[in-house]
């Protein structure tokens, strides 16, 4: 959860559309720490929509972070509309644990490829290290050309799995 919210903030990112679920919780309490403005609904619909009108009105990108599963299909009408008026968002969404993938955990969805025709890039992050990198490379293909919705897969072992700081390297912000 710090990883990412490390990534977001040099991401210049401070707003975040948020369904509060596991596998989610790491990231929202680091989010409360950096003192992130956390929009909370209850229904994932709601918070991915109004992280993709978000992106429309300030032009920023809108982010979305939802729980596993059917939360996350219940965000893919935003992805769309999302996509179809060019909008720049992004879906973050908690995922079985990459040990017990395609046994049936919790669930556990094919949200990468449910996500892929509705965006502009679609990756699941399999170890802590990758979050800097996938993020910036949502980020930076979102904003790039005509902007457009991403999706970065998070599943809960790599949600609660530490890097060790020599490990990580944090891009610099994609920028405008």
């Amino acid at each position: 959860g710090e990883i990412l919210t490390q990534q977001l903030k040099i991401e210049a990112v401070d707003t975040v559309f948020s369904l509060p679920g596991d596998p989610m919780t790491e990231i929202s309490k680091a989010m409360r720490e950096e003192n992130f403005r956390t929009i909370n609904f209850r229904h994932e619909q709601g918070s991915a929509l109004a992280a993709q009108a978000y992106g429309y009105v300030t032009r920023k990108p809108g982010i979305a972070m939802v729980p596993s599963g059917p939360a996350m299909t219940n965000a893919i009408t935003a992805l769309e509309t999302a996509r179809s008026n060019c909008w720049p968002m992004l879906l973050i969404a908690g995922n079985g644990d990459l040990a017990r993938r395609h046994r049936g955990d919790l669930q556990e969805a094919p949200q990468v490829e449910s996500a892929a025709p509705f965006c502009k890039y679609s990756v699941a992050v399999e170890h802590p290290r990758q979050i800097p990198y996938y993020v910036h490379t949502a980020m930076q293909k979102m904003m790039d050309g005509r902007p457009g919705p991403v999706f970065v897969d998070m599943p809960s072992n790599v949600i609660s799995s530490t890097a060790d700081e020599d490990e990580l390297t944090f891009p610099s912000a994609v920028g405008a």
